[in-house]
């Protein structure tokens, strides 16, 4: 959602109500700023679009004050490395004297890789910023030909999550 550019065909009253309900809603006060776009959608001199805009913004309010959250997101490509075993060149070993084992040697590689997360928090509604999270993040990422240096990962985590400290 963009910041609103305002219109000349309304008032600076409703101009402004529609600036503080995005100031709010980007600061997190999701309340106040609900307040100021339902002014905005009630007010008489509002414009058409100004009440568009408000309605998505009181769209959104709803999803972020639903108890329970759900997101995730997915990535995936292909790419291409000219070292992909990460190895020394004979040049990089001062002292070297004897050839470096091929098993050892750079290798350029391609390789698949993809990378998905999963997050869930509930609010527990409480004046502390209590919740409960579930993360899960897992990471995969296949060679072509060298595969020795597959990788693999998977992170799950759970549990509660307490506002402890609550500044003045």
């Amino acid at each position: 959602m963009a910041l609103w550019s305002g219109s000349s065909s309304s008032t600076p009253a409703v101009s402004c109500e529609v600036e503080l309900g995005t100031l709010y809603f980007r600061l997190g006060s999701y309340e106040m700023a609900r307040g100021y776009f339902q002014t905005v959608q009630t007010a008489a001199d509002a414009t058409p679009e100004m009440q568009q805009h408000a309605q998505e913004y009181l769209d959104a309010i709803e999803k972020k004050l639903q108890p329970d959250q759900l997101s995730g997101y997915a990535q995936t490509g292909f790419r291409y490395q000219t070292n992909a075993t990460y190895g020394p060149s004979q040049q990089s070993l001062p002292g070297a004297t004897r050839p470096i084992n091929s098993l050892f040697a750079p290798q350029p590689d391609g390789n698949w890789f993809g990378i998905l997360g999963l997050n869930y928090v509930h609010d527990f509604g409480n004046q502390n910023g209590d919740v409960f999270e579930a993360n899960i993040v897992a990471y995969d990422a296949q060679q072509f030909t060298v595969s020795s240096v597959d990788t693999g990962f998977l992170d799950i985590r759970a549990g509660p999550r307490f506002g402890i400290f609550k500044i003045h």
